[in-house]
């Protein structure tokens, strides 16, 4: 018996989004506990990190790069502050439609991911 096309689609979804939680959860837990870890060095000059890599499914492979960075130097005693946009580039090349290029971009998911890879950081609109 063939299985149904559209269940199989709804299946998958379902998997995405568990998985999604799942990893977002990781990433909240390990950001607590650098946090918790965090002993600035006085004097130390902060580093900028901007990740400009899209972040609509989930988390990308820069995000993450970016992530380990910003916690490696965290880690070691130098402040991390994290620019994130706020809907402030004229047009985002995330998400854009090839055929409806006006349309604007998903920007609520990528606040959304912004928001859990910056748990408990220095951020910057």
């Amino acid at each position: 018996m063939p299985v149904d096309l559209s269940f199989q689609r709804n299946l998958e979804r379902v998997q995405r989004i568990i998985s999604r939680r799942q990893n977002d959860s990781r990433i909240v837990a390990m950001a607590n506990r650098v946090a918790e870890n965090t002993r600035e060095n006085p004097g130390e000059k902060p580093v900028v990190l901007f990740n400009a890599s899209t972040r609509l499914s989930g988390l990308s492979l820069n995000a993450g790069f970016q992530l380990l960075t910003g916690w490696a130097l965290q880690l070691s005693g130098v402040p991390v502050v994290h620019f994130v946009c706020q809907r402030g580039l004229s047009r985002c090349v995330h998400g854009t439609d090839r055929d409806n290029p006006y349309r604007l971009p998903p920007c609520d998911e990528c606040f959304r991911q912004s928001r859990i890879n910056t748990t408990r950081a220095n951020v910057r609109n």
